[in-house]
């Protein structure tokens, strides 16, 4: 009766858990009625002799005739003229809900007492069922599931908190449940080694509320390949920071203006000396054996920051690109980060506060300054930035929770549409060799011959000007190549090649650096930018949510007058399926945390660090709490049964005391063998215990016998039942009996 219970009890709840993500009070509250009642009618059908693909087939058709019923109780007019719209709702809502849960649960609960073998089936739908509508939350989906999320932030619960509890809870009950149903007897360590399993889980796996650090590849396209030197373990986004590594490289003795060892904190292969070496012996970093595309990972919906605008700034781009590095060097046929410090210094190095001075000055006609609020929620290697960045500094972290570190930055960025740039000329007034640097290429001629062919069809009047060459460029491009995660180019020596002279298959890596190379082929400096690119049309209010799929790979090219010039190319052919818009009810939600930000908010230490173990407390108390219920209900179910007799009408003495017998043999170590009779139980325990045979006798008799049998007297029941305890007492020491009386479950092989 224990497992029946317990499993109403879990089904149930299971119920709640799907039906409250998919209908309301109504349907919730029928859905576990139903699974409830279902338990119940399990039961009965397997006792029944039918067929089990008769009760499958009777279960099928119950849920179609109710999903019929419920469609014209709302399709039609005259239920809801009879009671109303409102209770025509309610009313297809149990039609719906309560049958389906009934019809399920109890199909599944005949096949699992038909079948032993078959109860993992009941056990997997329960997890599925409490698991499914929480699933979103595991994927970022902080706002999800809402009945819960809203209940958990209006009392100040971190929502998570409440999910762990659930899910140690649940594991909990089903562990519980499978030891009842095991034909094994239970004991009690068992049940003492749950508490202790969930606990020390808690402690091992650190559970945190915040999301955990995305892949490298969904954090701006680590450039590494088996030979090249580990990356910095530590993370911008984190206590220490790569402001640090930044200038305390092994590569010099004084630790400043270093790079932060073999991999400088700006992605490259080394830092750069103030000579301009790269701080590396000289030697350039090695090459990367393949790309990977910075959308590619696992996590394409897991939120990585929120980013709130300080003003208003739509760009002439329809997309907010956020520059979080570039690569302008070129090293062999690919691009790597500049090995030089003096080399794209309108780029952060991670530090954690700083300024810049922008190409172009914020006043400057078509400019315009942005200031901007950052929020991370993973760590990343460096900070990134819309437009030129012209002063960052790290601010009080509102949320330690969901934010693992938070930023204000001021940047200057562009209002002029598109066709303002025309006119302007390439490059500007930089030190001897940087116009070279911005302009090399491979020296494979197909990028000049290509290049010239393209922009030679450009009117007289724009032959020589450098933004409609690079118009034409992108314009050629977008028609010509398409986009796919499915094409690498991998292993070949140049990558960029081999897919723009190839198959013209490829993602936005490729992409980015076939435009780069083209536009330097025509004169114009450019470079490729990493970060993330989030559409306009995504922004949500004065809010934008940055997600992993959102880490994206540009070129940029240089005007004077004008500075770096996002111009991305969108291929007209995307073999992808395209990315799902971002949750409104996440965006809003995690905006509302980060602009939770106490007073004086640019002044404090710059990096404080969440709790890496804010669960482990709630999840080993919630697991110790759930154990001492349930170890107390089963003592008050095995008390019951002892002290019954005392109370139990007359009628009921031969059953409620056989019982508390066989309870007692129970503690003792005996129990009545599968297919035993009573009388052989008894003759078998005559020689140990003869308060058994005669209690036996009596129970036998009353129940069993004629009509008009003599009922034993109250007190000869426990007479018999005292006789027993002190029997069975002599039989073992007082450490034995104390011990089978701390089993809980003891009765479970009473029969």
């Amino acid at each position: 009766m224990t497992a029946h219970v317990l499993r109403a009890i879990l089904l149930g709840i299971a119920a709640w858990c799907s039906a409250s993500a998919l209908t309301g009070t109504t349907g919730t509250v029928a859905a576990v009625i139903g699974a409830i009642a279902g338990v119940a009618g399990g039961e009965l059908a397997a006792r029944r002799p039918w067929r089990m693909w008769v009760v499958g087939v009777g279960a099928l058709l119950a849920i179609l005739l109710s999903l019929l019923l419920a469609a014209g109780t709302t399709n039609r007019d005259f239920i809801p003229g009879l009671i109303g719209p409102a209770h025509a709702l309610q009313l297809a809502a149990i039609l719906r809900y309560g049958v389906l849960a009934f019809a399920v649960v109890a199909a599944v609960r005949t096949a699992a007492r038909r079948t032993p073998g078959l109860g993992v089936l009941e056990i997997a739908a329960t997890v599925a069922a409490v698991a499914l509508p929480f699933a979103a939350h595991r994927d970022g989906q902080i706002a999800r599931p809402l009945w819960l999320a809203d209940y958990a932030w209006r009392h100040g619960v971190d929502p998570a908190t409440v999910l762990v509890i659930i899910g140690v809870a649940t594991a909990g009950a089903l562990a519980l449940l499978l030891m009842l149903d095991s034909d094994q007897r239970p004991r009690i360590t068992s049940f003492a080694a749950l508490p202790v399993i969930a606990a020390i889980a808690a402690l091992i796996f650190a559970v945190k509320s915040q999301l955990q650090e995305a892949p490298p590849s969904e954090q701006g396209l680590e450039q590494t390949s088996k030979g090249d030197p580990p990356l910095p373990t530590t993370k911008w986004g984190q206590g220490s920071g790569l402001g640090q590594g930044d200038r305390q490289g092994s590569g010099g003795s004084n630790g400043s203006n270093q790079g932060s060892g073999a991999t400088g904190s700006d992605g490259s292969g080394g830092g750069a000396n103030q000579d301009g070496s790269n701080g590396n012996g000289g030697k350039p970093p090695p090459p990367p054996s393949e790309w990977q595309d910075p959308s590619a990972g696992g996590g394409k919906a897991q939120p990585m920051a929120i980013v709130l605008l300080g003003d208003d700034w739509d760009p002439p781009i329809q997309a907010y690109y956020f520059r979080e590095e570039t690569w302008s060097d070129l090293y062999g046929a690919r691009l790597v980060p500049p090995r030089d410090r003096g080399i794209d210094a309108d780029v952060p190095r991670g530090e954690p506060s700083g300024s810049l001075t922008p190409p172009v000055p914020a006043d400057s006609p078509g400019m315009q300054l942005l200031h901007t609020d950052v929020a991370l929620m993973v760590p990343h290697r460096k900070p990134f930035f819309l437009g030129e960045p012209s002063k960052w500094e790290s601010t009080t972290n509102p949320d330690p929770t969901h934010f693992v570190r938070t930023y204000h930055t001021e940047s200057v960025v562009s209002t002029d549409p598109l066709e303002k740039l025309l006119g302007h000329t390439a490059g500007a007034s930089w030190p001897e060799g940087e116009l070279e640097y911005y302009t090399n290429i491979p020296p494979d001629p197909r990028f000049k011959e290509l290049a010239n062919e393209i922009t030679s069809k450009l009117p007289a009047k724009l032959k020589d000007d450098p933004f409609a060459k690079a118009a034409a460029i992108k314009q050629y491009l977008e028609q010509n190549v398409s986009y796919s995660l499915s094409h690498r180019h991998a292993n070949v020596a140049d990558p960029v090649a081999d897919f723009l002279f190839g198959d013209r298959i490829g993602y936005c890596v490729h992409i980015a650096h076939a435009a780069v190379y083209l536009w330097r082929a025509a004169g114009i400096p450019a470079r490729v930018g990493v970060g993330y690119m989030v559409e306009a049309d995504h922004r949500r209010g004065s809010s934008i949510l940055i997600r992993g799929g959102d880490a994206h790979a540009w070129p940029e090219l240089y005007l004077d007058g004008v500075g770096w010039v996002v111009f991305d190319v969108a291929p007209a052919k995307n073999l992808d399926p395209p990315q799902k818009p971002p949750d409104d009810d996440l965006q809003q939600q995690l905006a509302e945390f980060a602009r939770n930000a106490p007073p004086n908010t640019h002044d404090i230490d710059p990096a404080p660090k969440p709790s890496q173990r804010p669960l482990a407390g709630p999840i080993a108390i919630a697991s110790l709490s759930l154990l001492a219920l349930v170890v107390l209900g089963l003592y008050v179910i095995k008390i019951w049964r002892r002290v019954v007799p005392v109370f139990a009408p007359v009628g009921d003495l031969p059953r409620v005391s056989y019982r508390a017998a066989l309870d007692q043999l129970s503690d003792a170590g005996f129990s009545r063998e599968i297919g035993e009779s009573r009388e052989h139980y008894a003759r078998r325990l005559a020689a140990d215990v003869p308060a058994f045979g005669e209690l036996t006798t009596m129970h036998l008799s009353e129940l069993l016998g004629p009509r008009g049998t003599p009922r034993a007297p109250r007190e000869k029941w426990r007479e018999l039942l005292r006789r027993l305890r002190r029997e069975l007492a002599a039989k073992s020491t007082p450490a034995k009996r104390f011990a089978r009386r701390l089993d809980p479950v003891s009765f479970r092989s009473s029969r």
